[in-house]
């Protein structure tokens, strides 16, 4: 059984992340986590990947796109996977990507849901300001909210 999927190195881009996504769905291989850091995938790549999070078949745990292409348009369907009901992960690592406060918003509303299960989030290095860190914070005061780890390291 395939524990963990990692695809680093500048290598994978949005037509690799879908056809990841669709292996996903199907449910012949269930990884713990998928690291998918340091390459070349965009909003269009996440969709694919969120689609997954949010199917039956989708069990992982943790999610790595760190250092890819990520903006609030990504962050968006991920959000949207993370208060489905069948979403699973509770590790999500978005540092190093162009992710900014209307992108955390979508997050802190995910936060806030009853389905939510994220534990761990890393925000480093991407343009979250001080409106980004009102949402977060807001989010923590939900009942809803399982967050224990938030790293906003590097941002403005």
């Amino acid at each position: 059984l395939l524990k963990v999927l990692t695809k680093g190195k500048r290598k994978l881009t949005d037509e690799g992340a879908k056809h990841i996504a669709e292996a996903l769905t199907i449910g012949y291989w269930y990884p713990h986590w998928l690291d998918l850091s340091l390459n070349d995938v965009t909003d269009e790549g996440v969709k694919h990947i969120a689609e997954a999070l949010s199917s039956s078949h989708c069990r992982f745990e943790s999610l790595d796109l760190s250092w890819n292409e990520v903006t609030d348009e990504g962050v968006k369907h991920i959000a949207e996977a993370l208060s489905s009901s069948h979403c699973r992960f509770e590790s999500l690592d978005l540092d190093g990507n162009k992710v900014t406060d209307e992108g955390v918003k979508h997050i802190a509303e995910a936060l806030s849901s009853s389905h939510c299960l994220l534990k761990s989030l890393d925000l480093s290095w991407n343009e979250v300001a001080d409106e980004g860190v009102k949402y977060i914070a807001e989010a923590l005061s939900s009942s809803h909210c399982r967050l224990e780890n938030l790293d906003l390291d590097g941002n403005k």
